[in-house]
């Protein structure tokens, strides 16, 4: 299974980047913003985050409530500053 993870895609260039993903051979795309996206897509999942508590967000936990139809969630998100 393909996935695509993409943040800011509510600009111009993130925007254009999203389209092109809903139209690859990804299987799901994960869109991670400050505010939701007006397009609405069977390959997209949306989150939204609040970027200066980015080490509060619970990943897997937002997946899961969002029931993406996995049997289970395994993710690991690395940040450095």
């Amino acid at each position: 299974m393909k996935i695509a993870l993409i943040a800011g895609a509510t600009g111009m260039v993130g925007k254009q980047a999203l389209y092109q993903l809903l139209d690859s051979d990804c299987d799901a795309v994960l869109s991670f913003g400050r505010r939701q996206l007006q397009i609405k897509h069977n390959k997209l999942l949306q989150f939204t985050v609040d970027f200066t508590r980015v080490a509060d967000f619970n990943l897997e936990e937002a997946i899961q409530e969002k029931n993406s139809g996995g049997d289970w969630t395994w993710l690991r998100l690395a940040l450095s500053e």
